[in-house]
């Protein structure tokens, strides 16, 4: 049984965070040979803007910003862990080092009373 409803939903279709194998090897190879991240960028707005008239869509903008402040969040959070983890590798180390040097004591220190 179907239902039927004035509401409509946001047809906006979602696109895929991930590409293809194949895909991503032909965009890596577009931006070694753009010269880098921000000129491939531009060439891939360049031709969206040509191609498609996404920015005859006023949202397009804040779309295209919202994606790359959730990649920049994304970098965050990557390099907030990295740091993380180094500093819990530094802290067991001078742990480890701590535990030794109670466990071997330097020939230089007496223990006669």
């Amino acid at each position: 049984m179907a239902i039927i409803s004035d509401f409509k939903e946001d047809e906006t279709p979602q696109q895929p965070a991930a590409v293809g194998p194949g895909v991503e090897e032909t965009l890596v190879a577009a931006l070694e040979r753009t010269g880098g991240a921000l000129p491939f960028l531009q060439a891939a707005i360049d031709v969206a803007h040509r191609r498609s008239g996404l920015f005859r869509d006023p949202s397009a903008v804040s779309k295209v910003t919202a994606m790359a402040a959730a990649v920049r969040a994304q970098v965050e959070t990557e390099e907030r862990a990295a740091r993380e983890v180094k500093r819990k590798a530094e802290e067991a180390e001078r742990k480890a080092a701590a535990e030794a040097q109670k466990a071997d004591p330097s020939p230089g220190t007496s223990s006669l009373l």
